[in-house]
């Protein structure tokens, strides 16, 4: 038993309230298709008899106390009138003091604290106050391929490298990408510290889900889940389904399941192309409504594009885990570590894509080897002793 005070601080706009009530009453949260990482979190938790208080920067304010642990809704500061730039840093170093204040609060000993919670170089200030930190990389540091150029993100790495070398006790990530930028920035000495570790799923899930449908079954349709918004390449998807429409007329279909900033103007560019009759983009969808997107399609796609530092892509695991085949831009890290399931496309080039889903389509032999490999690639997303909790009963006590 290690009888930590943990502070734990997400980086996305979690609804941790809404989870914890799930986890606690021992059942699968309905809006999630993974195990939640504050999930596993919490599990540590109750295994280790540690108190927690966990933070998440999601809009409706609001604290929950039950037990042994806290958790607080408290959204970024903005400083909407100082430029988006400058906006943006503030944000993220009151954020910072914010979270320090908090942790000091609830006087803990060790701070968990996910990538986009705040710069990395404000955790120095928790090593300051004798809280130990672990930070957890959910994203990269950069695109893949696409290092910071603009002067105030080449300062703000500057700054987190000296944090990842001297502040970070250890630090622990989702794909072989975010220790590769770990060594680029900080040498090869921060590698003692990173452990990675893998998103895991429910098998039941996915058991639900047949067999992709017969290969040469037409159309050759096309399956888009994830947050609707330009870096996430959802208007290329559009030409894409245009320039294929027009090569092989009637071959493809596509479906666009999610939702985000630009939902509407995406259905309105799709309308606008005249693409409705291969397009679909129903939005958000439930659990119940994904598995039957997911038994029509063959593939799914992943087309991210350089303003965007994926960590892994959960849905790429998803897919493999359906046994579906993925085709993805370069920056997307579930290619290295799901390489024989998976067709790496050429970042933001549309006709890189066009022709990788040709291949697979019109290609049965190469679709099929890829198929084939879908279950072996998706064994470490079912494998408890990869994931969080298993890492964190790892790395702590060693603090």
């Amino acid at each position: 038993m290690s009888n930590n005070r943990l502070f734990y601080a997400c980086g996305g706009n979690a609804d941790l309230i809404s989870s914890y009530k799930h986890w606690k009453e021992g059942i699968h949260d309905p809006h999630e298709v993974s195990i939640t990482f504050s999930g596993q979190t919490l599990d540590y938790c109750k295994e280790s008899s540690s108190k927690i208080y966990m933070l998440s920067p999601r809009a409706n304010a609001e604290v929950f106390t039950d037990d042994d642990m806290v958790i607080e809704h408290k959204v970024k500061p903005t400083f909407a009138f100082l430029g988006s730039g400058l906006s943006y840093h503030l944000g993220e170093v009151g954020y910072g003091f914010m979270m320090l204040g908090r942790a000091l609060r609830f006087k803990a000993d060790i701070a968990l604290i996910d990538s986009g919670a705040t710069h990395y170089f404000m955790l120095f200030l928790f090593r300051l106050f004798g809280i130990k930190v672990v930070s957890i990389l959910h994203n990269t540091l950069w695109p893949s391929g696409f290092p910071p150029r603009k002067p105030a993100d080449r300062i703000v790495k500057w700054c987190d490298k000296w944090f990842f070398r001297y502040g970070a006790n250890a630090i622990t990530g989702v794909s072989k990408e975010c220790e590769t930028q770990l060594v680029q920035l900080c040498g090869p000495a921060v590698a003692k510290k990173y452990v990675p570790f893998r998103a895991q799923f429910h098998k039941s899930y996915f058991d639900n889900i047949a067999q992709p449908p017969a290969h040469e079954q037409r159309p050759f349709k096309i399956m888009f889940i994830g947050r609707v918004a330009v870096f996430k390449g959802v208007f290329d998807i559009l030409k894409m389904a245009e320039r294929l429409e027009q090569k092989h007329p009637g071959q493809f279909e596509w479906v666009i399941c999610g939702t985000g900033p630009a939902l509407a103007d995406l259905q309105a560019k799709a309308k606008e192309m005249n693409l409705n009759d291969v397009v679909t983009i129903p939005g958000w969808v439930a659990l119940e409504e994904l598995i039957e997107h997911y038994r029509d399609c063959h593939i799914s796609i992943i087309p991210t594009t350089d303003g965007f530092n994926e960590g892994l892509a959960m849905t790429a695991a998803e897919s493999v885990l359906s046994g579906r085949p993925f085709i993805a831009s370069g920056v997307v890290p579930a290619l290295g570590e799901m390489p024989t399931a998976s067709y790496q496309a050429q970042t933001n080039n549309i006709d890189s894509f066009a022709e990788g889903i040709e291949k697979m389509a019109f290609d049965k032999s190469f679709y099929e080897q890829l198929r084939l490999a879908c279950p072996e690639e998706s064994k470490q997303f079912l494998n408890r002793e990869l994931g969080l909790t298993a890492k964190l009963h790892q790395l702590l006590p060693t603090l």
